[in-house]
């Protein structure tokens, strides 16, 4: 009886102990699964990471150019302001306009002409049988 005894507890002793091992699988299961998933998240947050970086350089870049490019515009700017060049003056000369281009005040008082005799002609082709 004694025998049997010990034997009915070494089955209990066993049930518990394989129960216990069926959640230690379970739980080692769990967690292998939890840090493959929180592998991949970190995965994805240095990727995005990274390309938030190369963006940020990229826009870094960019800002310095555009800086090196408004200076120099600036610069150039100061310098057309400082010396007024010929053409400058000769756009501040009033009433040299037409003598300084004959060529294009004979041009417009030719047009001028020709768009005044061009209705005349067709009005008197008009008019006539």
């Amino acid at each position: 009886m004694r025998l049997e005894q010990e034997l009915h507890q070494l089955k209990a002793q066993v049930e518990r102990e394989q129960k216990e091992y069926s959640g230690i699988q379970l739980e080692v299961e769990r967690l292998g699964q939890e840090c493959q998933r929180l592998t991949e998240d970190l995965e994805r947050e240095r990727e995005e990471r990274l390309g938030a970086q190369r963006r940020a350089e990229q826009q870094e870049q960019e800002r310095a150019r555009l800086e090196r490019e408004f200076l120099s515009l600036r610069t150039e700017l100061d310098s057309n302001r400082r010396s007024p060049t010929r053409d400058r003056a000769k756009e501040s000369e009033p009433g040299h306009f037409w003598w300084r281009r004959p060529v294009l005040a004979v041009g417009l008082l030719f047009g001028a002409l020709l768009m005044w005799l061009t209705p005349l002609a067709v009005a008197l082709y008009l008019v006539t049988p």
